[in-house]
């Protein structure tokens, strides 16, 4: 490249730094080729002292371990950016939002909360209003995920605002599909359908899988809602393909797609429902994914085996979620019902 041939190390850094998050971000199924370009951005700034870059380069390496379900290898490389972040306020915020991202992955909502209000501050702090947006959107996901319904509808139409004030069209679909869910859970289904159908459209538009499969998800809870569970099942098992049709997209939605599924096969007693159980138990127990741990087996016990329930009672424990919690219940619901709103 034109930087290497000038032998100015720090502009080389910085030109594999805007390569390297280019493809992790902007181009599909390319994470191998852009950490490569981060790991050679992280060479040429320590050689001439860069740091900032060098913190910029861990942080995005971090990212795509998040997306793979290699929450040790992040955490590690976010320490490390943290450390070379010199408490830059955008790079602090970066940093601590996807930290949060991680722990909301494995369940520790309470420890993401606090990361991502931090990086929220930091964002506000100097007008960063995608930045803000980008973090609002996640903490909506784990306000969503602990049924803080009226919490995460406000969080998730902030995050909505600012993304189309910014004109962000690319990153909408994510918290408008998030809302379209909370909806949902709200007995709202003609507003939820509007929001999921616009999610997937906008997904398509910039062919991202996982946008498209958020938007799918979404769609076939509706189905399910209106008791076509033939239906439901068919859209998300497209909601699976669409995850699986590129390579770097986020591990944790693949066992979200897999749970809804799994609560759709569970309650209509689905010749594959075992199997999609099986399967969900197996990607959330290697990468630590504790609370879709604990629904696995809650699954397994709803399809006969009486002794899930004292494994699902045993990886809760350490899940900050109290509305999990409340799954354990032998009285509480069936997971479709709580996901469909009818608890």
């Amino acid at each position: 490249m034109g930087a290497r041939e000038t032998n100015d190390a720090a502009l080389e850094a910085s030109a594999l730094l805007a390569l390297g998050s280019a493809l992790v971000h902007a181009t599909k199924g390319r994470d191998e080729e852009g950490a490569a370009a981060l790991h050679r951005a992280i060479a040429a700034a320590e050689s001439v002292g860069e740091r900032p870059i060098a913190a910029s380069a861990h942080r995005e390496l971090g990212y795509v371990e998040l997306l793979r379900g290699d929450y040790p290898r992040s955490n590690v490389l976010l320490r490390t950016a943290t450390d070379l972040a010199d408490d830059d306020p955008l790079e602090m915020s970066r940093i601590r939002a996807v930290t949060g991202v991680g722990l909301i992955d494995v369940g520790s909502h309470e420890r993401a909360e606090e990361e991502v209000r931090a990086a929220i501050g930091l964002a506000r702090s100097i007008d960063h209003r995608r930045q803000t947006a980008w973090a609002l959107s996640f903490l909506g996901r784990s306000q969503l995920l602990r049924s803080e319904l009226e919490a995460a509808e406000d969080t998730l139409e902030r995050s909505n605002e600012l993304i189309r004030t910014e004109r962000w069209t690319a990153f909408l679909p994510f918290p408008e599909a998030l809302l379209a869910e909370v909806w949902v859970r709200q007995g709202r289904s003609d507003r939820a359908a509007e929001a999921f159908e616009h999610a997937f459209t906008l997904g398509c538009t910039v062919n991202d899988a996982c946008w498209e499969a958020y938007g799918v998800r979404g769609l076939a809870l509706l189905k399910a809602a209106e008791g076509d569970m033939d239906g439901s099942i068919e859209l998300m098992e497209d909601a699976q393909s669409r995850c699986a049709r590129q390579r770097d997209t986020h591990m944790w939605l693949r066992a979200y797609v897999l749970d809804a599924l799994c609560a759709v096969a569970t309650a209509t007693d689905h010749p594959r429902a075992s199997a999609w159980v099986t399967d969900l138990a197996s990607m959330a127990g290697r990468t630590g994914m504790r609370e879709l741990s604990v629904r696995a087996y809650l699954y397994k016990r709803d399809l006969g085996d009486q002794a899930a329930i004292e494994a699902a009672r045993t990886l809760a424990i350490g899940v900050e979620n109290p509305h999990l919690l409340e799954l354990l219940d032998p009285a509480a619901p069936p997971l479709l019902e709580d996901l469909l709103g009818r608890a």
